[in-house]
């Protein structure tokens, strides 16, 4: 057994997330909300970050090479195929449906850096 001073952690003692909270809302009061949407904004940034890749891969596998659309996209492609002119061929419309993803990345990372 060792002794440290006294100074033991007990089993409900705070982690570091929950002291950082507690000192952040004594040197900021009043603005917890916006330090709560900045966190929030920051993990979709990070999420878009992620997936910022994902789409040219699908083109250059699905589109290009002759590997099967992954099976979390097959209902989400049955689901807007009905929506183009030329569904008989489904890659273009994948190459269009991947576009559109790559546009919508990019817009949610540009709006989250402004």
């Amino acid at each position: 057994m060792s002794n440290n001073g006294g100074q033991t952690p007990s089993p409900g003692s705070s982690g570091t997330l929950r002291l950082s909270a507690r000192l952040l809302r004594l040197c900021v009061p009043g603005e917890g909300l916006r330090i709560v949407l900045g966190v929030l904004l920051m993990a979709v940034t990070a999420g878009a970050n992620l997936l910022q890749p994902w789409p040219l891969k699908l083109v250059l596998d699905s589109v290009v090479g002759d590997h099967p659309l992954p099976n979390v996209l097959v209902p989400l492609f049955q689901a807007i195929t009905p929506f183009f002119s030329f569904a008989q061929n489904p890659k273009p419309t994948l190459l269009v449906f991947l576009c559109l993803g790559v546009l919508a990345i990019q817009l949610l990372l540009g709006y989250s850096r402004s």
